[in-house]
C-alpha cells in the first residue's frame, strides 16, 4: 500500500503542475480536473484498504470538493464509483445515515448506466450497512439482491468463456479440415 500511495502522490504532484488540458498526441489529451479527481479516488481506495478510514474519507471528501468546484460534468461511471466508495467509507466509520445517502446515490447512477458490478457492490454494502443498524429485513433484502446479481455476473462470465472456447475449437476443426 505504501508503494501505491507513493506513486499516487507523485501522480497528483504531476497533475497539479500541468495546465488544465494537455495534448499527448494528435488524438489523445489529458484533462487535469479528471485526473486529479481520479487520483484522489485511488488515494481514498488505498487508505480504505489499509483500514485508515479517516484518511480515506479525507481524500474522498477532497475529490467531491474538486467535482463541485469544476464547471464540467464527470461521467456517470466514475461518479457512481466515487459515491459508492464514499458510502462504503461512511459505513466503515459507522456513520450509517451518510453511508445510506451515498450508497443510494451510487446505486441510482449505476442503475442509470446499467453497471452491474457497481450495482452488486452497492447491494452488498447496503446489506452490511443495514445489518450494522440491526435493520435485518432491509439487510436481507439487499443480501438477496447482491447474491442474485453476483451469481448472474458469474454465470455470464462463465458463458462468455465457454462460447470463446467453442469458437476456438471450431476454428481449430476448420483449420484441420482445410
Amino acid at each position: 500500500y505504501d508503494t501505491a500511495l507513493s506513486y499516487l502522490f507523485k501522480a497528483l504532484a504531476i497533475y497539479n503542475k500541468m495546465p488544465r488540458s494537455e495534448w499527448i498526441d494528435k488524438r489523445r489529451s489529458v484533462f487535469k480536473p479528471d485526473k486529479i479527481v481520479y487520483t484522489l479516488y485511488k488515494l481514498s481506495k488505498v487508505y480504505k484498504l489499509k483500514n485508515d478510514n479517516k484518511e480515506a474519507l479525507r481524500y474522498s471528501q477532497q475529490l467531491f470538493s474538486q467535482i463541485n468546484e469544476q464547471k464540467i460534468g464527470f461521467n456517470a461511471y466514475d461518479l457512481a464509483s466515487y459515491d459508492i466508495n464514499m458510502g462504503d467509507i461512511y459505513r466503515k466509520l459507522n456513520e450509517h445515515e451518510k453511508a445510506n445517502l451515498y450508497l443510494h446515490k451510487g446505486l441510482l447512477r449505476a442503475q442509470s448506466i446499467f453497471h452491474r458490478e457497481d450495482m452488486r457492490d452497492v447491494y452488498q454494502a447496503l446489506s452490511q450497512n443495514f445489518a450494522a443498524q440491526k435493520m435485518y429485513d432491509q439487510a436481507y433484502h439487499y443480501q438477496l439482491l447482491f447474491t442474485g446479481l453476483k451469481d448472474s455476473i458469474s454465470n455470464q462470465k462463465i458463458n462468455q468463456q465457454i462460447n470463446k472456447l467453442e469458437v476456438e475449437r471450431r476454428d481449430k476443426e476448420i483449420a484441420l479440415l482445410n
